[in-house]
């Protein structure tokens, strides 16, 4: 933080990850599973109850564990993310799968969470971005838009740098053959072959949709949607179409289902 605007402030950061372990809970049955953790799932889903997170204890052979329950979605699925003191990490694991029993729980990998995420078009920060990326390379300019009072960081995209036109921004591609697979980090080149124009950062073959779909950073991305680009792939190559970010249910309906 510059100290040219902030040298009067202390701060002093906790890294509380290792001392807390999270999971999350994913699909349409979500509200159900969660009953015996917490009977205000059902209020917090239907927005009965104004709040993203909730604190408490569940009892558990004699013992209180603490948690703390959050309305987050990384796939755009009915969710929620459980945290609680890693020590007490597998009891709650056992008892949050045996109170979904009825419901037919089953442990979510990474690869599926990563396939659904993309479906979505939800960024993994780190992954489709980098140090270089700005919110506005994202397509988040609207909701920073609404915040008309300052905060950290608004000064940074005002410049002229992270306004260019040109800079690499966010989008979603499609293979015109729907056949061919998207690896990630396929380069995009121009139509003549000799100029990068970006980077696949996102792909896999989506089960919802029953082909290949991927995301990347691509030259003036947000300006080319509709555009047929040219991905590519070891000295082979082949088109694909810019198209927006939300591959599957891009109005966000399943999220209130």
């Amino acid at each position: 933080m510059p100290r040219t605007r902030c040298g009067y402030f202390r701060i002093d950061q906790v890294e509380i990850r290792s001392i807390r372990k999270s999971g999350n809970s994913d699909n349409r049955h979500t509200r159900n599973k969660g009953r015996q953790w917490v009977d205000y799932l059902h209020d917090i889903t239907t927005g009965s109850i104004k709040t993203a997170a909730l604190e408490g204890e569940i009892e558990n052979l004699h013992q209180n564990i603490p948690w703390r329950l959050m309305r987050v979605s990384f796939t755009g699925e009915v969710s929620f993310e459980l945290s609680v003191p890693a020590n007490y990490a597998l009891a709650a694991w056992e008892q949050l799968l045996q109170a979904g029993k009825p419901f037919n729980i089953t442990p979510l990998g990474m690869e599926a969470l990563d396939v659904l995420r993309t479906e979505k078009g939800f960024l993994e920060v780190g992954v489709d971005t980098d140090i270089s990326t700005s919110p506005l390379d994202v397509g988040w300019a609207a909701p920073i838009a609404k915040k008309k009072a300052d905060f950290i960081g608004k000064r940074s995209l005002a410049r002229p740098n992270d306004k260019r036109p040109d800079r690499l921004q966010l989008v979603g591609l499609k293979p015109t053959d729907k056949n061919q697979f998207i690896p990630v980090g396929s380069h995009i080149v121009s139509r003549d072959r000799l100029k990068p124009e970006g980077h696949v950062t996102s792909s896999c073959i989506s089960p919802a949709l029953g082909h290949s779909i991927a995301m990347a950073m691509l030259k003036s991305g947000q300006a080319r949607q509709g555009e047929r680009i040219i991905i590519d792939v070891d000295k082979q190559h082949f088109d694909a179409e810019v198209v927006p970010l939300g591959f599957y249910d891009p109005k966000g309906q399943r999220i209130n289902a």
